[in-house]
């Protein structure tokens, strides 16, 4: 049966792939409609739902599949939300400038979400691919000054 609205494990799932994703807890807990409070309490009805799954020999009790069913959810739709390689260069930028960089950041159509996002994406990349991280520097590279010898 589909559900329209989300329970309680679904929720939950959402928010803990976005937290093992690198995501800022406040904006997800925000994103959810939930203070910490809130959250505390959600936390304690899944994990009280998942620890009453009966356990027996027939398979994956149903409580434990539609949670696991949910994170996995999530964390696909989390990767398909990371920034582009532009993006994450505009942001480095904005944020390299200093000041109210959230603020900055939000007049130019980002966040300081949306950068951290790119960063743990991108990081490890650029360490191991020549390429992509020459085309980062390449959009980093401000003004026309040229690009500086090795």
């Amino acid at each position: 049966m589909l559900r329209a609205v989300p329970d309680d494990l679904e929720i939950y799932a959402a928010i803990a792939a976005g937290i093992a994703g690198g995501l800022e807890r406040e904006e997800l807990l925000r994103a959810h409609g939930l203070d910490e409070e809130a959250f505390e309490a959600l936390e304690l009805r899944a994990e009280a739902a998942l620890d009453a799954a009966p356990g027996d020999d027939r398979g994956v009790p149903d409580a434990i599949a539609r949670f696991d069913r949910a994170l996995r959810q999530a964390t696909v739709a989390d990767t398909r939300a990371i920034p582009s390689l532009e993006e994450f260069a505009r942001a480095i930028l904005i944020a390299e400038e200093g000041g109210k960089v959230h603020e900055r950041l939000l007049e130019k159509g980002l966040s300081v979400e949306r950068l951290l996002r790119a960063s743990a994406h991108y990081t490890p990349r650029l360490a191991r691919e020549p390429d992509l991280a020459l085309r980062f520097k390449e959009l980093c590279r401000r003004g026309n000054a040229p690009p500086k010898k090795a």
